[in-house]
């Protein structure tokens, strides 16, 4: 039986991402943090938010990519902040998506 010490809470998607590479070559550089991303609020960066968390395992698959920040990304998100230590309001459970957090996310999804 595999223990899943706080990983993605669907799938089994990177959390850590790999550290090493090759030395040369481009690196990964996330898309800008978004202005106006926010738990309960419509914005068309939400979608790109759950497509990376979908492909790190954090957002059920399943659940339509839409511009509603809505109770399914905010639960993914505050799981993803509180497995890195990332909290942009002080608090254990944190919904919101912060710059330091976007950037990792987008690695993991995206980066090698």
């Amino acid at each position: 039986m595999k223990g899943k010490p706080s990983g993605p809470v669907f799938g089994g998607g990177s959390t850590g991402g790999s550290t090493g590479g090759s030395s040369g070559g481009s690196s990964y550089s996330p898309p800008p943090f978004p202005a106006g991303l926010a738990p309960d609020k419509s914005d068309a960066s939400a979608k790109p938010l759950q497509e990376a968390l979908k492909r790190t395992g954090w957002l059920d698959p399943s659940i339509p990519s839409s511009d509603n920040y809505g109770p399914a990304t905010q639960k993914a998100v505050a799981g993803f902040n509180a497995k890195h230590g990332l909290y942009t309001t002080g608090q254990p459970y944190d919904p919101a998506i912060g710059r330091r957090g976007w950037d990792l996310l987008h690695k993991l999804a995206y980066g090698n």
